[in-house]
């Protein structure tokens, strides 16, 4: 019967003729031939992983990439750590997956956290990917820090399911504001960036009533500076940045924002090419370059009952950073060496 399975079999005296199938309960134990041909990988979707109990008990990790376009900054990686207790999110961009690059990345991250916190990270959570983390400079890391190394086996990412679904939520995210934008592919790393942001001040599942930022810093996330992400920003020029008859002001792209603030927002500055941080900063949020972004059901300024062209007041802002990000030369592999998460009511400082 082709290796019919037996519960099969003994329905078959009543579905045919001629056939008379002895009934028994004994074990018919191991059929090596149905295991090496139907032989499948199982599923238990009932069982509930635990949660940890206390912040950086677990942290989960996952890298993604190749992607297919270089970012502002060369970028064709970035890596999510996730906290298994708050679902806090952190993103770094990184060049290549080379496992120096990485544990400098993993180190950095290390020490904002742990001294956030005053705790220690216990257990690390990762795939087998062999160029970031199965291998001995890694693993002798921590093991020096005393850090529990807890990889899934190969081929099985499910064992690695936080950070794996963490990867596939931010980069749907970071699709659906870039093509709502009509922006170039080119602005992914941006893109992902802001997708991480808001994902920290988003309600989800796996907290109730709350969100990733809360759960970590204790305090209900502000929310009034967010804008629509590609709409012009007309960005202050300073006295000390032009001439007399000099425009005053100069339009940008809205990119973004800076994750140890709410008083700076990331702007593509179309005359230089050049990613900046600015403050006083004028938001078009009709307005996209000329663009004609795809249409949204619910704008964020029309929710919250916004001024689309909602001036910020310099009286409680700092004063315009033109300084460039490190998309220009000589500066590290990553699109943002210091991109995590600090509490933006800190004033920047951990």
């Amino acid at each position: 019967m082709g290796h019919l399975n037996i519960s099969d079999v003994h329905r078959l005296e009543h579905l045919g003729t001629g056939l008379t199938i002895k009934k028994s309960n004994a074990s018919f134990g191991v059929c090596s031939a149905c295991l090496e041909g139907k032989q499948h990988r199982s599923f238990n979707r009932k069982h509930q992983s635990s949660r940890t109990l206390q912040k950086l008990e677990l942290i989960h990790s996952d890298s993604c990439g190749l992607l297919p376009v270089l970012s502002l900054a060369g970028a064709r990686y970035f890596i999510l750590y996730v906290d298994d207790h708050t679902r806090m999110v952190w993103c770094y961009f990184i060049r290549q997956k080379l496992a120096k690059d990485v544990l400098d990345i993993f180190k950095c991250f290390k020490v904002l956290v742990e001294k956030h916190l005053g705790n220690s990270l216990l257990r690390f959570r990762c795939d087998n990917g062999r160029g970031e983390y199965d291998n001995h400079l890694f693993q002798e890391y921590l093991i020096s820090e005393g850090i529990t190394y807890e990889p899934s086996a190969p081929y099985t990412q499910h064992h690695n399911g936080i950070s794996e679904r963490m990867i596939r939520t931010i980069m749907e995210r970071a699709r659906m504001i870039l093509l709502e934008s009509q922006l170039n592919d080119s602005l992914w790393a941006e893109a992902v960036n802001t997708s991480v942001y808001l994902h920290n001040r988003s309600p989800t599942r796996a907290l109730q009533d709350s969100t990733p930022y809360q759960a970590w810093h204790g305090l209900q996330p502000p929310l009034r500076h967010l804008r629509r992400f590609g709409c012009d920003a007309y960005v202050y020029v300073p006295d000390q940045r032009r001439k007399k008859i000099d425009a005053k002001s100069s339009r940008c792209i809205h990119l973004g924002y800076v994750h140890n603030t709410t008083k700076l927002w990331r702007e593509w500055d179309i005359a230089t090419g050049r990613v900046i941080q600015a403050a006083d900063v004028i938001f078009d949020q009709r307005s996209f370059g000329g663009r004609t972004p795809s249409r949204s059901l619910h704008p964020l300024s029309i929710l919250l009952n916004d001024e689309l062209d909602n001036s910020v007041s310099s009286s409680d802002t700092p004063a315009v950073s033109n300084s460039e990000t490190n998309e220009s030369q000589g500066q590290t592999e990553s699109d943002y060496p210091t991109l995590a998460e600090v509490d933006d009511t800190a004033g920047g400082k951990v």
